[in-house]
Parts: structure tokens; C-alpha cells; sequence
């Protein structure tokens, strides 16, 4: 078997593996040489983009320790791995993803969508930061910002603690923003 074979909807063995969650098949077919992580399926999306809309934790670590794979690629509507985690709620995604310094956070998809209007289209009552004036680590951080917000809702004190206290070591040197968490931190 051809380690980038694919089938008729642009599945590898790899990217079939991710879709259906088996983690020990992944670790064999990543064992192996000249297998492309970076795989499109007929969709454009790579096994990373599957794993992250999948939700399959193991295998997104699995696949973000290998140094190749690519955190920002789009598939044909545009999405990346970290919009997909913003848009599908998944805050350990986000998170993994956004301590990697290569993923893009000036990001938008084919409608012109950016990760804090989608953010903010499952959380209306959310106010976020949207200037174009805004340095990369700005932007950044108030995705990781509105991040915190919609865990708030559903995530006990004790654990928020830690991630309000986490998130002001990641804020940049701007008062407003670093007072944002301030007072988040205040009110746990």
C-alpha cells in the first residue's frame, strides 16, 4: 500500500484514520516514511483540519508535534484548523493552537469572516476588539480573550482561575486588554 494513496473522496490512510478517531493507526501511519501530513482531501482539508473538527485530541497532539504540518492551511471555504476549533467551541484546541507561534490569527475565510466574528456570532453578548490597527500579539490575545469568555459560562472558578491568571502572562503590553483580565480574575 502506498502510504499517500487516496480513495475517491481524496482520503489517505492517514486522513482516514483521523477521521474516524483510531489513534493507534495514526501513530503507525505516521511511522512511516514520506507520509504527507499536509494531505488534502477532495474538501481541502488536511488530517489536521479533520482531527481539530473531529475533536480528537490525541491525534491534534499527535499531529502538531510534527514540525511540517501546516496550522494554517484552508480548505475550500476557507477555514483553517484554529477557525474551525473557535467556531466548533473547542477551547483545548484553541489553546494548543494558539501556543503554536506559527498559526495566523489575521485570518479570514471566504466570506470575510475573522476568528472574533465568528467568536462572536455564538457569543452575542461578548464585546471584542476589532481594528485593523491591531499588531498580530494584539490580535492574538483577544482571540484568546473572547476564548476565555465563552468558557466562562460552562467552566467552574477553580479551573478559571488558572487560565485568567495564564492569560495575563500572555497579554502584551497594553493596559487595556491586560485590565480586561484584571477584573475577570477579580470577579472568579
Amino acid at each position: 500500500m502506498y502510504v499517500n494513496s487516496k480513495n475517491d473522496y481524496g482520503f489517505t490512510p492517514l486522513s482516514s484514520a483521523v477521521n474516524k478517531g483510531h489513534v493507534e493507526i495514526v501513530k503507525l501511519v505516521l511511522a512511516r516514511d514520506g507520509v504527507d501530513v499536509n494531505s488534502e482531501d477532495n474538501c481541502g482539508r488536511t488530517p489536521l483540519s479533520s482531527a481539530v473538527y473531529k475533536g480528537h485530541m490525541e491525534i491534534i497532539k499527535l499531529l502538531l508535534a510534527i514540525d511540517d504540518v501546516d496550522v494554517n492551511s484552508q480548505d475550500q471555504e476557507g477555514w483553517t484548523p484554529l477557525s474551525r476549533a473557535v467556531h466548533r467551541e473547542k477551547a483545548e484546541v484553541v489553546e494548543l493552537l494558539l501556543a503554536r507561534r506559527d498559526v495566523h490569527v489575521n485570518w479570514k475565510n471566504k466570506q470575510g469572516e475573522t476568528l472574533l466574528f465568528i467568536a462572536d456570532i455564538y457569543s452575542p453578548d461578548m464585546t471584542s476588539t476589532r481594528t485593523c490597527q491591531m499588531t498580530t500579539e494584539t490580535r492574538r490575545f483577544n482571540v484568546h480573550y473572547v476564548w476565555v469568555m465563552r468558557v466562562m459560562r460552562e467552566w467552574p472558578p477553580y479551573l478559571l482561575h488558572g487560565i485568567v491568571l495564564q492569560s495575563l502572562n500572555l497579554a502584551p503590553q497594553n493596559p487595556s486588554l491586560r485590565n480586561r483580565f484584571n477584573k475577570l480574575l477579580c470577579n472568579l
